[in-house]
């Protein structure tokens, strides 16, 4: 396992990939290129068909904290998604797609966030949602609401009718995803 303190905690990204190789590379500079330099970057490639393996694993000979596995027959999405967070070493720990564009400051305003607020166990910024190829913002998404609920099922509500599917790319707690279970080999298992 891998060290971290409290100054600087370690964050795991765990990229669950099957032929990515559109968008990896790009995605992999973004994380490289964050301003928040304690990071591992686990890729879990699932039997991709295409040249998604040989750019995981050129960034994986590139950088000591990427680390490439490539399972030895397709498990599913979601099993994907556990593989990464189960073999993660970090303090916190965030899912990633290959198709994710993050700001350079993500990890460390996120991080920033978690320490100041012991109680707080995700953090995610507003999203953005567009169209692949097309730069025009359809639509936002983001947490501002559900501070104003006061139990569980109404904010339990609020994030299934306005934040549904990007709540998982957030920046968790570790120790607090280990506690729940894992996600349900469900369809829509990453939004329950």
């Amino acid at each position: 396992k891998m060290n971290y303190n409290f100054e600087s905690p370690l964050v795991s990204i765990g990229v669950p990939i099957f032929n990515a190789e559109n968008n990896l590379e790009n995605l992999l500079n973004q994380l490289i290129n964050q301003d928040y330099k304690n990071i591992e970057i686990i890729i879990s490639d699932n039997c991709s068909l295409d040249n998604s393996g040989i750019i995981a694993k050129k960034f994986s000979e590139k950088y000591k904290n990427i680390k490439y596995f490539k399972n030895k027959i397709n498990l599913g999405g979601n099993y994907n998604f556990n593989k990464v967070l189960e073999i993660s070493n970090g303090k916190y720990f965030c899912w990633s797609s290959s198709k994710n564009i993050y700001e350079k400051k993500f990890v460390s305003k996120c991080v920033s966030a978690l320490n100041s607020n012991s109680n707080a166990v995700l953090c995610i910024p507003s999203v953005n949602y567009s169209i692949e190829g097309n730069d025009n913002i359809i639509s936002i998404s983001d947490f501002k609401n559900i501070g104003l609920k006061s139990n569980l099922v109404p904010r339990y509500k609020e994030i299934l009718f306005n934040f549904n599917m990007v709540g998982i790319y957030g920046i968790y707690r570790k120790d607090t995803l280990n506690k729940i279970n894992k996600i349900p080999q469900i369809l829509g298992g990453d939004t329950t």
